[in-house]
């Protein structure tokens, strides 16, 4: 997004760029009277703003329409709509004053989200992609046990990419760390060993949605369920962090003391499960991991309001990110033939097959 630095001028509004009087040009006498030669006054000098204020809008439109991707594609709606925003804020700061959006540019984002074809929703992760993965990954590899840790982790506990991955480059403040992981045994203490697990539990310092940094914690219990278990999970990174020395501060889902888990590689063994279970990888991102995890939930009966706690929305957003699924679909007829006893026998058979945190 181009950028103007003249606190004067901006191309979100409707004035003219900044003109140099001309040398001969008349200016306000000592009685404050403006004189014949004000720019006010010249001819066509009406015309000539609104040329320009036209002539920024359709620059703009076009600008913002060219392909700016390596494949050709039109940046999205959204994404115009942040540079705008990111522009607004550095003349803001920089020049003392903040854009208008004009009704012309209003215009071209109305016309922009006409035309553009419908975005293509991201798939959730499902219990499939993760039993895949527990199967084809080689156990004696402590990398393939991180990625099924972290991702078994981000997917019971509906966790954002940066509250346990490296994102481009850096790690946030509140990203887990060895610290904040804990696996307990039936007694509530330190479980000894793997077969003495029952409970794990994740304390998040912060996240997206707690800028104060109150903090919460997350516990959930194992279940008979093979490998793909928020226990197993837990349990596979504190193995992990043990074996490589790492201190209680360091990112828990880390290769070694200076390398962490980057969101872009966890991505990259999402999409090999997808392909590995039949669904396009194109539509699979870290994003999928907690959205599988809330659309497993539903599947699974839980109410929203659980949903929301679990997965510290602030608001209803969540139901944005689930996906209509098969099990979800299943008792829905008995419910709405008035069966009662076998909408829940179908829902019962749905946690017991499904995913029930």
């Amino acid at each position: 997004m181009r950028k103007a630095y003249d606190g004067s001028w901006s191309p979100f509004n409707n004035a003219p760029l900044p003109i140099r009087p001309d040398d001969n040009t008349t200016r306000h006498g000592s009685n404050g009277s403006p004189s014949v030669g004000a720019s006010a006054d010249l001819p066509g000098y009406q015309s000539t703003i609104k040329s320009r204020s036209l002539s920024n809008w359709c620059f703009f439109a076009i600008d913002r329409w060219s392909p700016t991707c390596s494949d050709g594609r039109v940046g999205s709606t959204s994404s115009v709509h942040a540079q705008v925003s990111h522009v607004k804020w550095h003349h803001k700061v920089y020049a003392g004053f903040e854009p208008v959006i004009s009704p012309n540019h209003a215009t071209a984002f109305a016309g922009k989200r006409r035309i553009s074809p419908p975005p293509r929703p991201r798939s959730p992760v499902t219990r499939t992609m993760l039993e895949w993965m527990s199967a084809q990954i080689d156990y004696t590899k402590p990398k393939q046990r991180l990625f099924l840790g972290a991702a078994l982790l981000g997917f019971f506990y509906l966790l954002r990419s940066s509250e346990y991955l490296a994102i481009k480059g850096g790690r946030h403040r509140y990203a887990l760390e060895v610290r904040d992981v804990e696996v307990l045994d039936i007694t509530g203490n330190p479980a000894v060993n793997f077969d003495d697990a029952v409970h794990a539990v994740i304390t998040l310092r912060g996240s997206k949605t707690d800028k104060r940094g109150e903090g919460s914690a997350r516990y959930l219990s194992r279940y008979g369920h093979g490998r793909v278990c928020p226990v197993i999970g837990a349990s596979l990174l504190l193995e992990l962090a043990r074996r490589h020395r790492l201190r209680p501060t360091d990112p828990i889902c880390s290769f070694s003391k200076s390398r962490m888990l980057k969101a872009e590689e966890m991505s990259k063994a999402l999409k090999a499960a997808a392909i590995g279970t039949g669904i396009d990888p194109q539509r699979i991102s870290c994003h999928s991991l907690r959205s599988g995890g809330a659309s497993a939930l539903i599947a699974g009966g839980a109410d929203s309001t659980t949903i929301k706690l679990h997965g510290r929305w602030k608001s209803s957003v969540f139901q944005s990110y689930t996906h209509y699924t098969q099990e979800l679909g299943a008792p829905l007829a008995a419910m709405m033939a008035g069966n009662g006893d076998l909408a829940f026998r179908d829902t019962s058979t749905t946690r017991r097959n499904g995913v029930h945190a």
